[in-house]
């Protein structure tokens, strides 16, 4: 169930009742879900091809496009964790 979402320029953020789970959805289509509770990362590409890594893992991965929105997904939750 979710608890709220929010809109950052290229991607939907969504934020689970758990507030461990949180999925973004670029305007690509693509998807990362991250889950700190199991710290798993899960990637859906443009092509619906699902990935699925642990946090450290996927941070090193060789799939630019995925560590290139991680990057952005960190940088933006940090800023709206800080303004709850």
């Amino acid at each position: 169930m979710l608890t709220n979402g929010w809109k950052i320029k290229i991607v939907f953020f969504f934020r689970f009742t758990d507030s461990k789970t949180f999925q973004s959805i670029f305007n690509d289509k693509s998807e990362i879900i991250l889950n700190s509770n199991n710290k798993t990362a899960v990637y859906v590409d443009k092509n619906k091809t699902r990935y699925i890594f642990h946090m450290n893992a996927a941070m090193k991965s060789s799939n630019k496009e995925m560590v290139e929105k991680l990057k952005y997904i960190k940088k933006n939750i940090r800023k709206y964790v800080k303004r709850k």
